[in-house]
C-alpha cells in the first residue's frame, strides 16, 4: 500500500513538528493526477480515506493499492488501521477511516480539466512530469507501451511544456518515425528557446537531421552551418547522427560519447559531400 498525505494542519507548539509532512494544494492535485493517470482504463480506485489527530497535528491520507484491484492489500491495511486507531486511542490522539470508491472519469476529459482549468503551473507540473518519466525511461532503454502514454498527455499539453522538454519529445516522436509531430515539436522549442533566451542547438541539430530524412539537404546543411551558438551547454544522452553506410549515408541513433560540436561538424561534412536518401535506424 501507499499513503498519499492529501492535507495537514497543525496548532499550537505542534507547529513546528518536523514528522508532520504537509503538502500544498498544487501538491495535493498532482497526487491526485498521479492515480487517476495510473488507474486509467478502470471505472473506478478503492481506496482507504483516513484521517489522524496527533499531538494537535491534523492529517489525512489516502492508502492506495500499489496494483489494480488489489482487495487483500486494502483487506489487510484496514486491519492495520484498526490496530492504529485503538492505539491513538489509548494516547488521547483520534485515527479515524472508511474504504470510498472515486469515479475514474476518461483520460482526455481529465486533461481537457488541466487546460481549462485555468491554473497554468499545475499544467507545467503534469506536462513536465510525463517528459521526465518519458525521458527516463526511453534514455535507459526500457521501452513499454506507457512511453506512449506519457508522449500522448505531453503532446496535449505541449504549451505548457519547456524548450528542453519540447526537444525531448520531439526527438522521441522522430526515433516513432512520426516526422510531422517531430518537426512541429522542434520549432516550437526553438522558438520558445529564443523568447526565453536559453541555449537550443540541441533542438536545431535535431531539426537539420529531420530535413536531412525528408529529402531537404539543403535546408539541413543551412541549420548546421547557423547552429553555432550553445553547442557546449547541451550534453544529448542520444542522438540521431549520419554515418557512412554501404547504400550511402544513414541515420544512426548514438547513445553515448557524444559531442555536439563535433557531431555537428561531422553532420554538416558528410550531407555536403553526399546525395543520400536516408533511412533512420
Amino acid at each position: 500500500m501507499r499513503c498519499l498525505v492529501l492535507a495537514g494542519s497543525t496548532t499550537g507548539k505542534a507547529s513546528s513538528n518536523p514528522n508532520v509532512y504537509v503538502e500544498t494544494p498544487i501538491a495535493t492535485l498532482r497526487s491526485l493526477y498521479r492515480l487517476l493517470f495510473e488507474f486509467r482504463g478502470d471505472s473506478e480506485l478503492t481506496l482507504i480515506d483516513c484521517s489522524f489527530n496527533i499531538l494537535g497535528s491534523d492529517i489525512q491520507g489516502w492508502y492506495v493499492p500499489r496494483k489494480k484491484a488489489d482487495k487483500e492489500a486494502i483487506d489487510a491495511c484496514l486491519l492495520v488501521l484498526q490496530a492504529v486507531r485503538s492505539r491513538a486511542i489509548a494516547v488521547e490522539c483520534a485515527c479515524s477511516f472508511q474504504t470510498i470508491q472515486i469515479a475514474i472519469p476518461p483520460l482526455d476529459r481529465i486533461l481537457h480539466g488541466i487546460v481549462s482549468g485555468g491554473n497554468r503551473r499545475f499544467a507545467e507540473i503534469i506536462a513536465e512530469n510525463h517528459m521526465e518519466s518519458l525521458a527516463r525511461a526511453y534514455t535507459a532503454n526500457r521501452i513499454s507501451p506507457d512511453l506512449d502514454e506519457h508522449a500522448g498527455v505531453a503532446l496535449h499539453l505541449r504549451d505548457y511544456l519547456s524548450p528542453p522538454a519540447l526537444n525531448n519529445l520531439g526527438y522521441y516522436y522522430f526515433a516513432k518515425g512520426q516526422v510531422e509531430n517531430s518537426k512541429s515539436l522542434l520549432e516550437q522549442s526553438i522558438a520558445l528557446a529564443k523568447k526565453n533566451q536559453i541555449p537550443f542547438a540541441l533542438a536545431s541539430f535535431n531539426l537539420a537531421m529531420i530535413y536531412f530524412v525528408i529529402g531537404d539537404r539543403v535546408k539541413a546543411i543551412d541549420i548546421l552551418r547557423e547552429t553555432t551558438v550553445g553547442l557546449e551547454d547541451e550534453k544529448p544522452d542520444c542522438l540521431f547522427v549520419p554515418k557512412v553506410s554501404s547504400k550511402g549515408v544513414d541515420l544512426i541513433e548514438v547513445r553515448k560519447g557524444l559531442d555536439l560540436e563535433l557531431e555537428r561538424q561531422s553532420a554538416l561534412n558528410l550531407l555536403r559531400d553526399s546525395d543520400p536518401t536516408p533511412q533512420v535506424n
